[in-house]
Protein backbone atom coordinates (compact mmCIF):
# COMPACT_ATOMS: atom_id res chain seq x y z
CA UNK A 1 0.00 0.00 0.00
CA UNK A 2 1.16 3.52 -0.79
CA UNK A 3 -0.04 7.06 -0.18
CA UNK A 4 0.18 9.59 -2.97
CA UNK A 5 -1.36 12.84 -4.13
CA UNK A 6 -4.89 12.46 -5.48
CA UNK A 7 -5.63 13.13 -9.15
CA UNK A 8 -8.87 13.56 -11.07
CA UNK A 9 -8.46 9.95 -12.26
CA UNK A 10 -9.01 8.84 -8.64
CA UNK A 11 -12.52 10.32 -8.44
CA UNK A 12 -14.38 7.07 -8.98
CA UNK A 13 -12.58 5.39 -6.09
CA UNK A 14 -12.86 8.47 -3.87
CA UNK A 15 -16.61 8.73 -4.48
CA UNK A 16 -17.10 5.03 -3.71
CA UNK A 17 -15.40 5.57 -0.36
CA UNK A 18 -17.42 8.74 0.26
CA UNK A 19 -20.64 6.77 -0.33
CA UNK A 20 -19.55 3.88 1.91
CA UNK A 21 -18.31 6.17 4.67
CA UNK A 22 -20.98 8.82 4.82
CA UNK A 23 -23.86 8.08 2.45
CA UNK A 24 -26.07 5.63 4.33
CA UNK A 25 -25.28 6.36 7.97
CA UNK A 26 -24.86 10.13 7.78
CA UNK A 27 -27.09 10.86 4.81
CA UNK A 28 -26.56 11.61 1.14
CA UNK A 29 -26.86 15.35 1.82
CA UNK A 30 -23.72 15.13 3.97
CA UNK A 31 -21.63 13.67 1.16
CA UNK A 32 -19.40 15.71 -1.08
CA UNK A 33 -20.40 15.68 -4.71
CA UNK A 34 -18.06 14.50 -7.45
CA UNK A 35 -17.73 18.11 -8.66
CA UNK A 36 -16.82 19.23 -5.14
CA UNK A 37 -14.17 16.49 -4.85
CA UNK A 38 -12.78 17.44 -8.26
CA UNK A 39 -12.52 21.08 -7.13
CA UNK A 40 -10.86 20.03 -3.88
CA UNK A 41 -8.24 18.00 -5.73
CA UNK A 42 -7.48 20.92 -8.04
CA UNK A 43 -7.25 23.46 -5.21
CA UNK A 44 -5.43 21.31 -2.66
CA UNK A 45 -2.87 19.88 -5.06
CA UNK A 46 -2.22 22.96 -7.22
CA UNK A 47 1.01 23.65 -5.31
CA UNK A 48 3.44 21.63 -3.26
CA UNK A 49 3.30 19.85 -0.89
CA UNK A 50 -0.29 18.92 -1.84
CA UNK A 51 -3.09 18.45 0.67
CA UNK A 52 -5.41 15.83 -0.89
CA UNK A 53 -3.93 12.33 -0.61
CA UNK A 54 -5.13 8.84 -1.41
CA UNK A 55 -4.08 5.45 -0.14
CA UNK A 56 -3.79 2.88 -2.89
CA UNK A 57 -3.49 -0.88 -2.63
CA UNK A 58 -2.99 -3.10 -5.68
CA UNK A 59 -3.90 -0.18 -7.96
CA UNK A 60 -7.20 0.55 -6.16
CA UNK A 61 -7.92 3.69 -4.13
CA UNK A 62 -8.81 2.46 -0.64
CA UNK A 63 -8.74 5.68 1.37
CA UNK A 64 -8.31 9.42 1.19
CA UNK A 65 -7.22 12.33 3.36
CA UNK A 66 -8.11 15.97 2.66
CA UNK A 67 -6.37 18.69 4.63
CA UNK A 68 -6.27 22.42 4.09
CA UNK A 69 -3.79 25.02 5.28
CA UNK A 70 -5.74 27.90 6.80
CA UNK A 71 -5.55 31.14 8.75
CA UNK A 72 -8.29 29.90 11.08
CA UNK A 73 -7.52 29.19 14.72
CA UNK A 74 -9.29 26.71 17.02
CA UNK A 75 -11.48 29.41 18.59
CA UNK A 76 -12.83 30.50 15.21
CA UNK A 77 -13.59 26.96 14.02
CA UNK A 78 -17.12 26.75 15.35
CA UNK A 79 -18.27 24.13 12.84
CA UNK A 80 -17.05 22.02 9.94
CA UNK A 81 -19.20 24.10 7.55
CA UNK A 82 -17.60 27.31 8.77
CA UNK A 83 -14.06 25.90 8.69
CA UNK A 84 -14.45 24.62 5.11
CA UNK A 85 -16.72 27.28 3.58
CA UNK A 86 -19.49 24.66 3.36
CA UNK A 87 -17.06 22.12 1.95
CA UNK A 88 -15.86 24.30 -0.94
CA UNK A 89 -12.65 25.51 0.79
CA UNK A 90 -12.91 28.69 -1.34
CA UNK A 91 -12.52 31.23 1.47
CA UNK A 92 -10.81 29.05 4.09
CA UNK A 93 -7.94 27.49 2.12
CA UNK A 94 -4.81 29.61 2.57
CA UNK A 95 -1.49 28.11 1.49
CA UNK A 96 0.35 30.61 3.72
CA UNK A 97 -1.85 29.88 6.75
CA UNK A 98 -0.10 28.69 9.89
CA UNK A 99 -2.62 25.96 10.74
CA UNK A 100 -4.00 22.82 9.09
CA UNK A 101 -7.66 21.82 9.19
CA UNK A 102 -8.70 18.21 8.55
CA UNK A 103 -11.43 18.42 5.92
CA UNK A 104 -12.18 14.72 5.47
CA UNK A 105 -10.75 11.25 5.98
CA UNK A 106 -12.33 8.10 4.62
CA UNK A 107 -11.41 4.48 4.09
CA UNK A 108 -13.23 1.91 2.00
CA UNK A 109 -14.85 -1.21 3.38
CA UNK A 110 -12.21 -3.36 1.68
CA UNK A 111 -9.25 -1.18 2.73
CA UNK A 112 -6.34 -3.17 4.12
CA UNK A 113 -5.71 -3.03 7.84
CA UNK A 114 -3.66 0.05 8.68
CA UNK A 115 -5.00 2.26 5.88
CA UNK A 116 -6.45 4.78 8.33
CA UNK A 117 -3.14 4.97 10.22
CA UNK A 118 -1.11 5.46 7.04
CA UNK A 119 -3.30 8.42 6.10
CA UNK A 120 -3.08 9.95 9.58
CA UNK A 121 0.70 9.48 9.45
CA UNK A 122 0.73 11.32 6.10
CA UNK A 123 -1.06 14.22 7.83
CA UNK A 124 1.51 14.25 10.64
CA UNK A 125 4.32 14.31 8.06
CA UNK A 126 2.68 17.29 6.34
CA UNK A 127 2.38 19.11 9.65
CA UNK A 128 6.05 18.53 10.40
CA UNK A 129 7.41 19.24 6.92
CA UNK A 130 5.43 22.46 6.45
CA UNK A 131 6.14 23.70 9.97
CA UNK A 132 2.53 24.72 10.48
CA UNK A 133 1.77 25.60 14.10
CA UNK A 134 -1.29 23.43 14.67
CA UNK A 135 -3.70 20.92 13.23
CA UNK A 136 -7.44 20.93 13.87
CA UNK A 137 -9.67 17.93 13.30
CA UNK A 138 -13.42 17.51 13.29
CA UNK A 139 -15.51 14.35 13.11
CA UNK A 140 -18.91 13.36 11.79
CA UNK A 141 -21.14 11.19 13.92
CA UNK A 142 -22.43 8.49 11.54
CA UNK A 143 -25.43 7.33 13.59
CA UNK A 144 -26.45 10.73 14.98
CA UNK A 145 -29.26 11.42 12.50
CA UNK A 146 -30.86 8.03 12.98
CA UNK A 147 -30.70 8.40 16.78
CA UNK A 148 -31.97 11.98 16.69
CA UNK A 149 -34.95 10.94 14.55
CA UNK A 150 -35.95 8.05 16.81
CA UNK A 151 -35.05 9.42 20.26
CA UNK A 152 -34.81 13.19 19.82
CA UNK A 153 -31.17 13.21 20.94
CA UNK A 154 -29.24 16.47 20.45
CA UNK A 155 -25.68 16.31 19.00
CA UNK A 156 -24.22 17.71 22.25
CA UNK A 157 -25.79 14.81 24.15
CA UNK A 158 -25.12 12.14 21.52
CA UNK A 159 -21.36 12.50 21.22
CA UNK A 160 -21.00 11.85 24.97
CA UNK A 161 -22.90 8.54 24.88
CA UNK A 162 -21.03 5.30 25.54
CA UNK A 163 -21.68 1.72 24.50
CA UNK A 164 -21.84 -1.27 26.91
CA UNK A 165 -18.05 -1.40 27.19
CA UNK A 166 -17.68 2.30 28.01
CA UNK A 167 -16.29 3.18 24.59
CA UNK A 168 -17.75 6.09 22.59
CA UNK A 169 -20.98 4.98 20.91
CA UNK A 170 -19.93 6.18 17.47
Amino acid sequence: MITRLATAQDLRGIMKIEQESFGEDVGEESMATEAMMRDRIALCNATQPGWFWVAESDGVVCGYLILQPTHLDPDSCTSWNMATDNGTLRTTFASDGDAIFGVSLGTGSSAPSGTFYMLVYRGVLLLASTRKKSIMLCSRLPRLQKTANTRGTAPEEYWQQKDRTGAPRD
